[in-house]
């Protein structure tokens, strides 16, 4: 399985969820028998987004798996790889090795995975996971094919969701994803410019290209090829087509290569993950956090994107300290700024140490929330002598609608931080 060299990513989204605080859960779905390592509110959700999986599934491979009537399919999601080995062993059953961090077992037909802390890509792999166990349960002439890149493809594809703790949507668009297929599918293929041969079987072998050949195939060019990747791809006739071949079948290979190009250039998503658990829910909210209190968790905005709106909320919560981010450059190197009544506090990291803080008059120092807008300004400043890499920017600064003015700071994208918790903003807008 060459899910492998998708990183486990940290980070607790839920800030509830810790580990020591994780037990053995068991639900009944319509369709399955779940038991899952987490709190009892998680593995709920899970079983919520197996069911919407199923149905989603049937729809796309137009198929079921076959069970016995009166049985569900299991679910495992162990609480580690280790544990998950020996809930597999003591079934007679050994993975291997490259199966991470999901794998269904023909032999028993059950899906066996392991978690890691972040809440969102846990959930990520359970919808990854109910794909293999789906396909190869109502696929069994293909159960060869555990590595092809359409069975995996597929996978990725719908494990980007959007959840609201009461429905899942499955293979969305997001704003930012803890695994950020859209860069990692690019920087694969050579980037911006890559050549007019992307689908060669070298490259289809990167994970992140399955991804991409699959969203394309099934979404994208306004979603003409998807009645192609069902029958063809997905075995309908037998074919079982490599997926160099799948994609040049797909029309003129330099059209379908444009197409294809341009596609997934506006795919990228507009945020930049730097540390922590972020998810984007489909009410417009971006919500993340740290597991760690001392840790900060970022993300920011790519280029050419210079414009930033968010609102803050919980300024009088004195352990959650929610911010924006007018400067980053690395974890050591930044500038933030956050409500702290009746001040708007800007902060100056410099090699992990704070060497200066600016304050701005909160317009309403008794309010909750503050609604911050910053735009990076352009600067045709040199370098700095003697610090060659830094160049100086600003940033204008508005509170409210109510314009504060000009902020010196380091070059670097706007975004968003949190430390100390899980924060929500809201009113997220950027161009």
């Amino acid at each position: 399985m060459r899910i492998a060299s998708i990183v486990l990513v940290g980070g607790l989204l839920a800030g509830r969820a810790w580990a020591d605080e994780w037990k053995r859960v068991e639900v009944m779905t319509p369709h399955y028998e779940l038991i899952g390592w987490g709190t009892e509110e998680e593995v709920r959700g899970w079983s919520v987004v197996l069911e919407g999986t199923w149905v989603r599934l049937e729809d796309v491979l137009q198929a079921r798996p076959k069970v016995e009537v009166g049985k569900r399919l299991s679910f495992r999601m162990y609480a580690d790889e280790a544990a998950r080995r020996e809930g597999a062993l003591a079934a007679g059953l050994g993975i291997p090795t490259a199966a991470q961090p999901a794998w269904f077992s023909p032999r028993d037909g059950v899906l066996y995975a392991f978690r890691g802390e972040s809440e969102v890509f846990a959930r990520m792999m359970v919808v990854y996971g109910a794909v293999l166990q789906f396909h190869g349960l109502c696929k069994e002439k293909n159960l060869d094919l555990d590595t092809a890149w359409y069975v995996h493809g597929l996978a990725q594809a719908l494990c980007v969701h959007a959840w609201d703790g009461k429905r899942v949507e499955l293979g969305v668009s997001p704003r930012l994803c803890v695994v950020d297929y859209p860069a990692r599918a690019l920087a694969a293929l050579g980037g911006k410019a890559f050549g007019v041969d992307p689908w060669n079987e070298e490259r289809m072998r990167d994970p992140y290209v399955n991804w991409a050949a699959v969203r394309f195939a099934l979404v994208g060019a306004g979603g003409k090829y998807g009645g192609k990747y069902r029958k063809l791809a997905l075995g309908l006739t037998g074919s079982k087509m490599s997926g160099a071949d799948f994609l040049r079948s797909l029309g003129r290979e330099k059209d379908v290569t444009k197409e294809f190009r341009e596609w997934l250039l506006g795919e990228q998503y507009p945020f930049g993950i730097e540390h922590g658990d972020w998810e984007d829910r489909p009410d417009g909210r971006v919500v993340g956090g740290s597991s760690k209190a001392d840790e900060l968790a970022v993300a920011v905005l790519r280029d050419p994107r210079t414009h930033l709106g968010v609102r803050l909320e919980g300024l009088k919560e004195p352990r959650l300290v929610n911010s924006v981010v007018l400067a980053w450059q690395d974890a050591k190197n930044y500038v933030i700024g956050h409500g702290a009544p009746p001040f708007f506090v800007v902060d100056f990291v410099r090699d992990g140490v704070q060497v200066d803080q600016a304050r701005f008059a909160l317009p309403d120092t008794t309010a909750e929330t503050v609604f911050v807008e910053l735009d990076r300004l352009e600067t045709k400043a040199g370098a700095i002598r003697k610090q060659v890499a830094e160049r100086p920017g600003s940033v204008r600064l508005a509170l409210d609608g109510q314009e504060i003015g000009k902020v010196a700071v380091y070059e670097g994208p706007l975004g968003i931080a949190v430390q100390g918790g899980v924060a929500v903003y809201s009113g997220v807008v950027f161009r």
